[in-house]
């Protein structure tokens, strides 16, 4: 198998030294690589009950000898403790059984802030007790942006209705700002030290100055900048006339070094904005080029990228959903490098991944196809596998209800 068939994707990575911990999206199974080695080594699957795995619990952050798995479809929070390698189940309250949507969480004062997209919630937990210690309510309407942390303050985009809730970390108490009236919906933001970013549905920008409340469009975005149709009935041509999309323009926006950088949600070019002049320049990646072929080979990740991670404050990693690797971008030396990494899955967890498939694989996933091959060729599959007279069966079941 080469290394790239394999490679698994997350929601982010958690860096800590040479160490990187992520949450296998399509899966729900702890991970951790040794960026140094550049081996993966599959921890264990984590033990939600659920049977839906995708994007289950795909966020981590790591505090103290816990990694925290936050969850996105899933209903509470699994701390792994890297010692003794047990999980804590962390309950979260949520009568309506709402998916919880983590979209940003940060340590501040020895506890974690999570926000909780789903619920509007600012979610406080104790990580000494592994316990939810409060909740905060924030706003009403949609929450577009999973929210940034400036100084000792979360800021939380409500962009449909043009606001931005600020919840005081020391205070405990939540401000709302109204965004000046720009005729614009946002879906992302990032913090630069001193003002906010926000992107939304055009070819442009907008900067925030909270002080002043005052806002200014960016554009003037390169001719060839365009947006893809990643749906089935794509022809994989690229729209560059389209002024305003039906989807967001940016998966995020980051800031790293002097720029900005804008990166792609359906759209095809990695933009960076510097600061300070706003000069706007193309990070031309030719191998990110999307044909009609690349577009329809996509199964479950319909656009261009995730942001992995920021790393020293100069390399951001993304995940090249059509390359299906980590792509790392140098923005101080404006250089770009494909990261290919390789994957030790070990026998115990595998076991648990098998079983956890029922014995049903399917032959266009890189890890079902490794663990149908190990079930079958190792003592385990051999001596304990399961009974593959009804395996069929189920087969044939899975085909009827999923129309594969």
């Amino acid at each position: 198998m080469k290394v790239s068939d394999l490679c698994i994707w997350g929601d982010n990575w958690w860096i800590e030294d040479d160490n990187a911990w992520f949450v296998c999206g399509q899966r729900n199974i702890l991970c951790r690589i040794d960026m140094k080695t550049k081996k993966c080594e599959l921890s264990v699957p984590i033990p939600d009950a659920s049977d839906a795995k995708f994007r289950l619990t795909p966020l981590c952050m790591k505090y103290r000898n816990y990694i925290y798995c936050m969850p996105a479809n899933g209903m509470g929070i699994w701390a792994y403790d890297v010692e003794d390698g047990g999980f804590d189940e962390i309950c979260i309250k949520n009568p309506d059984k709402k998916p919880i949507g983590i979209g940003g969480f940060w340590e501040y004062g020895g506890k974690i802030y999570a926000v909780s997209v789903e619920l509007r919630q600012i979610i406080e937990i104790n990580p000494f007790e592994n316990k939810v210690g409060n909740y905060y309510p924030i706003g009403k309407g949609c929450i577009t942006g999973g929210g940034v942390k400036a100084g000792s303050s979360i800021y939380i985009l409500f962009g449909e209705a043009g606001e931005i809730y600020q919840f005081d970390l020391e205070a405990k108490e939540i401000f709302a700002h109204k965004l000046p009236e720009t005729g614009r919906r946002f879906t992302s933001l990032c913090f630069d030290g001193k003002r906010f970013w926000l992107g939304g549905y055009r070819k442009e920008v907008c900067i925030w100055d909270k002080d002043e409340n005052t806002a200014k469009i960016i554009g003037g975005f390169p001719e060839s900048f365009g947006v893809y149709n990643f749906k089935k009935d794509t022809d994989g041509r690229l729209d560059c006339i389209t002024e305003e999309y039906g989807r967001s323009t940016f998966e995020c926006l980051a800031a790293v070094g002097q720029n900005i950088w804008l990166i792609p949600f359906m759209t095809n070019k990695i933009v960076y904005i510097n600061k300070e002049t706003y000069g706007i320049k193309a990070f031309e990646i030719e191998e990110e080029d999307e044909t009609k072929e690349s577009i329809l080979a996509r199964k479950n990740l319909g656009y261009k990228y995730l942001l992995e991670y920021v790393k020293d404050e100069r390399y951001i990693g993304l995940y090249s959903i059509k390359n299906n690797c980590i792509l790392e971008i140098d923005a101080e030396a404006l250089k770009y490098e494909y990261k290919q990494y390789e994957y030790h899955i070990g026998d115990k967890c595998l076991k648990e991944y098998s079983e956890a498939c029922g014995g049903i694989f399917h032959e266009g996933d890189a890890l079902d196809r490794l663990s149908y091959g190990r079930l079958f060729s190792s003592r385990y599959g051999r001596t304990q596998g399961m009974a593959l007279e009804n395996i069929g069966a189920e087969i044939y079941k899975k085909i009827s209800c999923d129309g594969f």
